[in-house]
């Protein structure tokens, strides 16, 4: 079963605003017309939030000349199940909610709260790894990267091929980070100790690798390191 905000009902709707202009007949005293005014407001949201298929109301209202409006006030209404209310009338509040619609905005709240976490957790996760779209913005995309988060199935390949005895000349082995290494499966120094992270809907490839990476001998244990420098950089460092 989908989740509520994924519903046709929750992610079809449309909101519209309803301009009805009124004019009320006044009485003995000045200010009876808009008291009248504010009570037919008052009915006029009771009634859209009673009506089908309507799943949320607010309304404003207030003094206009020629259905221009000088300015308007939320209407605190019977019908209305949630937002604010007055100290005059606590009673009365100003919005309405159908109580599944409530469910699908709280389900679609979460689930942005979710998929943020989600986000930062990626970004926590390449940061550390020192991983070159750490900090891209939404889809962007920036130089190639060859850690094991942007090209899992090449990481994976290449073990694949070191067991069958193949080597692809073309994908020379890499660390988990990108930098080169001597041996499929090696890391470098500075990845020696690094745990990788798998997060909600990584591709399964990336969950191989995780469970079956132990920490392998550094790459300064399998060969000394040059004495002109430190560790090649990955592909566009």
């Amino acid at each position: 079963m989908s989740a509520p905000h994924k519903t046709p009902a929750f992610r079809n709707s449309a909101e519209y605003l309803v301009a009805i202009t009124i004019r009320v007949e006044g009485g003995a005293r000045r200010q009876t017309a808009h008291r009248r005014a504010e009570i037919i407001a008052e009915r006029l949201a009771n009634a859209a939030s009673r009506a089908a298929h309507v799943v949320e109301v607010t309304a404003t209202a207030g003094p206009s000349h020629d259905g221009t409006g000088s300015f308007a006030e939320r209407v605190r209404f019977s019908a209305a199940n949630t937002g604010r209310g007055t100290s005059a009338e606590p009673d009365k509040l100003d919005r309405y909610l159908d109580p599944e619609f409530e469910l699908a905005l709280a389900s679609l709240a979460e689930a942005k709260a979710q998929d943020t976490a989600l986000r930062e957790a990626d970004r926590e996760r390449r940061r550390s790894l020192g991983c070159l779209k750490a900090f891209r913005v939404g889809s962007e995309d920036v130089a190639r990267c060859a850690c094991v988060y942007c090209a899992p199935d090449d990481h994976e390949q290449q073990l694949w091929l070191a067991e069958a005895g193949q080597v692809n000349v073309l994908r020379p082995p890499r660390c988990i980070c990108g930098r080169p290494v001597p041996l499929p499966g090696n890391r470098c120094a500075r990845r020696h100790d690094h745990e990788l992270v798998v997060l909600e809907g990584d591709p399964d490839s990336l969950r191989r690798l995780a469970r079956g990476s132990g920490r392998d001998t550094p790459e300064r244990d399998q060969q000394p390191r040059r004495p002109d420098g430190p560790d090649l950089a990955p592909p566009g460092r």
